[in-house]
């Protein structure tokens, strides 16, 4: 299977606390034939996400390194097909959204045909009205 997971797929995986049993199933789950894909949005909007919850206390900067790490080691593949930025353009105006980032990960799903995963349910919501197969892990 093919799938392509958003930064809220990553965060619950990683942070102590956020992981559910869909999300760990979710990841768990995986094995060598299976391919975990992602917008090159994913690494700097997980790292952010890292430096807010450090800042705030609610892990040490040296723990955010950690995860930071695990996170790079995770079995994801940044999809580079610049499609996806218009792509991701159009389906925020199509789906009537703000903002377009968090459509980056629908974009690349809509391009590679794989299966969405994610946390949020907008992005959730935003892959289904593209008839992309959909997973909410909450």
């Amino acid at each position: 299977m093919r799938y392509c997971v958003d930064a809220s797929a990553v965060l619950a995986f990683l942070i102590p606390g956020q992981q559910t049993s869909r999300v760990r199933d979710f990841w768990d789950s995986l094995t060598d034939n299976d391919a975990v894909i992602a917008p090159p949005l994913l690494f700097p909007e997980c790292t952010s996400v890292l430096r807010v919850k450090a800042f705030e206390g609610a892990h040490s900067h040296d723990d955010a390194l950690i995860l930071i790490r695990d996170m790079l080691a995770l079995p994801i593949q940044v999809e580079p097909n610049k499609a996806q930025f218009a792509l991701a353009h159009e389906i925020a105006n199509r789906t009537r959204r703000k903002k377009a980032y968090d459509m980056q990960y629908v974009a690349v799903a809509v391009l590679e045909r794989c299966e969405m995963v994610t946390l949020d349910g907008g992005v959730y919501q935003a892959a289904r009205e593209q008839r992309i197969e959909a997973r909410l892990l909450r």
